[in-house]
């Protein structure tokens, strides 16, 4: 069994006694094409993804997309791959990162994070 970020986080945290997330969960959106990536800044703590798509599976977004072809299996994958356990990170939505789903068709990626704090020491 893969261990899980907590288990990661917690060998790291000898010597604190609380993880606790600095805000609720935050969201982003990049849309393909548009050189804009999804930005995260955690300051003090480090990223934890907790949800990653890149495809189109919702009709409900910014970049104006609809229709329902799927999303790329490796989204989660990639998303922690590039952003998990560090400060800060920036992530667009390109095939050339997480394959293409949806062969000849505009793409967006949506990224759900927690900024995990260290707090107090023994």
């Amino acid at each position: 069994m893969k261990p899980s970020v907590w288990s990661n986080l917690l060998v790291v945290s000898v010597g604190f006694h609380l993880l606790t997330p600095a805000a609720p969960t935050e969201k982003g959106e990049a849309c393909e094409h548009s050189g804009k990536p999804i930005t995260v800044n955690c300051g003090e703590g480090i990223v934890d993804v907790v949800f990653a798509a890149y495809g189109i599976h919702s009709q409900s977004n910014s970049c104006g997309l609809k229709g329902n072809c799927g999303v790329a299996s490796s989204s989660l994958q990639k998303a922690k791959q590039y952003c998990q356990g560090k400060n800060t990170c920036h992530l667009e939505a390109k095939n050339s990162i997480f394959g293409d789903p949806c062969v000849g068709t505009k793409k967006y990626l949506v990224m759900n994070w927690n900024c995990i704090t260290l707090q107090g020491r023994y």
